[in-house]
């Protein structure tokens, strides 16, 4: 029991000294956007009218809005912006902190989730230096984005940990089943192509791990696979609840597309030139050099080549379910569908890197220069990859003239009568819906009269079919005499 104790006491202390490390690397170089006031607009402008939602109905039951007109599949991560926004930074007088605070905090939880699950492939205990290391790759790896609001940069960190799962299911080990099963389900609150992507892996990797070490399933084990079915009932009740109440429910659109787009396809080239792009993003010699020193390591002894050919097994069949689902979906093909693709890359090097503190102690040579030199090398390594990494630099004045521009809509207008918001181009969307949001937020009437746009600007900030527009929104080379009021490239043209 002392030994236990013991082990138990430096794992603990371990990880707390690495949840501090991630929190303080993500807060120095995210900071300033929660101390600086961000005006939202274009996709944030767009999440944040759908997250108010919340407050304004009581309850949402769809995600963030695709261009194919419906709303990809689940909630998970607006409730938990609105937690935020709502309870924990209460006084802030900036709406958009709310959501900066859950960006951290959700990819500082996914992220040391991850980190965790790769020390699991290797021991029990939860040590330090790999762990830093892991810790150390991924913030180097991802960079700024760990910091993006945009949707498919949030949903990558979860994807790291749930291809992690994915290993450990595949050795038998049901008792990831119920995390594997959490992250699927949250993963397709965010996209809907993780419905292919992430949940048929679940069962498939414990298909996989039960015909590999045939024989019964425990108690344990079956109690394992019904929280993890369980989980996923859960995750899924906002679609069965929006498919029983709502008159046109989204689950609805998302077949009715999948069945009834016309679009070509895009080029093999186009998906793995895109691929690649997003993928080796960030990936640089120091990550290549601990690739080759870890695949080394494990292939020289035969339980780490065992485990080296399943992980590349793995890893290709990912792959290959990752070009041909997206040979199959609308194109052209844009970077926002591919960027987690850069979760297999670095999970290699995450698992590469651990290799090195956890194989080595296998071996007789466990505590000799060599083994110890290779340590201090992957730690000097990482350290130095991401000393370069500077704090983002906020601009207050981003994005400002859609104030100076909502405060003159409503100086041109009555507040009965409100703002009936038409524009001259579809790629003015970005300002449109940072209008809508600036001006709802000021409790002032406004609406869009472009009712196909619904799905972005939420049906709530579409004007009704009587209604017509009194605002025109127009670039700023297109004023001639015509404009009240410009600002930034953008006029505003008083209708009568």
């Amino acid at each position: 029991m002392p030994n236990m104790k013991c082990l138990l006491s430096s794992s603990c202390v371990s990880f707390v000294v690495v949840c501090i490390v991630t929190i303080a690397c993500l807060f120095y170089l995210g900071g300033e956007k929660l101390s600086v006031g961000i005006t939202p607009h274009g996709d944030f402008a767009a999440d944040m009218l759908v997250m108010d939602k919340i407050g304004d109905n009581g309850y949402l039951l769809t995600g963030h809005y695709s261009r194919f007109q419906f709303n990809h599949p689940g909630p998970f991560f607006f409730y938990v912006a609105y937690l935020f926004d709502k309870i924990l930074v209460l006084p802030v007088t900036s709406p958009s902190m709310g959501v900066f605070v859950s960006i951290l905090t959700l990819n500082g939880i996914f992220m040391l989730l991850a980190v965790v699950l790769v020390m699991k492939l290797f021991s029990k205990r939860l040590k330090f230096w790999p762990m830093l290391t892991s810790v150390l790759i991924v913030i180097g790896y991802m960079q700024h984005d760990l910091h993006s609001a945009w949707m498919p940069y949030r949903i990558i960190l979860p994807y790291l940990a749930f291809i992690v799962s994915l290993v450990l299911l595949a050795r038998r080990e049901f008792i990831y089943f119920p995390l594997a099963c959490l992250l699927a389900s949250i993963l397709v609150h965010g996209y809907v192509s993780m419905v292919i992507l992430a949940l048929p892996l679940v069962f498939v990797f414990s298909y996989f791990g039960y015909r590999q070490q045939p024989g019964a399933l425990t108690r344990r084990d079956k109690i394992y696979v019904m929280v993890g079915l369980l989980i996923g009932l859960f995750f899924s009740s906002p679609m069965l609840i929006d498919v029983v109440i709502s008159d046109s429910p989204n689950l609805g659109k998302i077949i009715h597309q999948s069945l009834t787009n016309n679009f070509s396809s895009p080029k093999f080239v186009d998906i793995i030139q895109e691929t690649n792009k997003a993928a080796l993003k960030g990936f640089n010699l120091v990550y290549f050099g601990i690739i080759l020193l870890g695949s080394g390591i494990l292939i020289a002894g035969e339980k780490g080549r065992v485990f080296w050919q399943s992980l590349m097994i793995t890893f290709s069949c990912l792959t290959v379910l990752f070009l041909v689902y997206h040979k199959n979906v609308p194109g052209p093909i844009y970077d926002n569908m591919v960027l987690f693709s850069k979760t297999i890359p670095m999970a290699l090097v995450m698992i590469c890197s651990t290799a090195v503190f956890c194989s080595l102690e296998n071996t007789e040579s466990a505590m000799g220069f060599r083994s110890n030199a290779y340590r201090a090398i992957v730690v000097l390594l990482c350290i130095a990859s991401v000393l370069h990494l500077r704090p983002i630099k906020v601009s207050r004045n981003d994005h400002v003239y859609i104030k100076t521009l909502a405060s003159e809509m409503k100086t041109l207008t009555t507040h009965k009568e409100g703002v009936r918001l038409d524009y001259s181009d579809h790629g003015q969307w970005p300002d449109v819906v940072a209008l809508l949001y600036e001006l709802k937020q000021r409790e002032y009437p406004v609406c869009s009269t472009w009712r196909n746009m619904a799905f972005l600007y939420t049906p709530e900030m579409i004007c009704n079919d009587n209604l017509i527009a009194n605002i025109k929104l127009v670039p700023k080379s297109q004023c001639n005499d015509d404009c009240n009021y410009m600002a930034g490239n953008v006029g505003i043209i008083k209708l009568n």
